[in-house]
């Protein structure tokens, strides 16, 4: 996955696809991920696609597609490197969707 090969509308809904998914059932989805190797690109391409979220639905889908992520069973390995980085943005995202209410 990469902005450089997309236009960020796609990417965006792309990401946004992966997020709704996360919601519905995330184990599942983090199962796929890591079974393909793409968990930690595809959290990486969502913390640096937010900057890009300016509608309303999809600052909620960040927040609720990572956190249901993180409330999974089973966290991949791969994602504990990351886990206070991922931490902060969904903190950071709360931030800007309690501003922009």
């Amino acid at each position: 996955m990469g902005a450089d090969f997309q236009p960020i509308h796609v990417m965006k809904h792309l990401i946004g696809i992966f997020m709704s998914s996360m919601y519905y059932n995330a184990q599942l989805t983090v199962n796929y991920l890591e079974m393909h190797g793409l968990t930690v690109s595809v959290v990486q391409e969502m913390i640096k696609l937010k900057k890009n979220f300016k509608h309303l639905y999809e600052r909620k889908f960040f927040i609720i597609g990572l956190s249901e992520m993180l409330r999974a069973p089973n966290l991949p390995e791969s994602l504990k490197p990351i886990l206070v980085d991922l931490l902060s943005n969904i903190v950071e995202m709360i931030i800007v969707l309690n501003e922009k209410i």
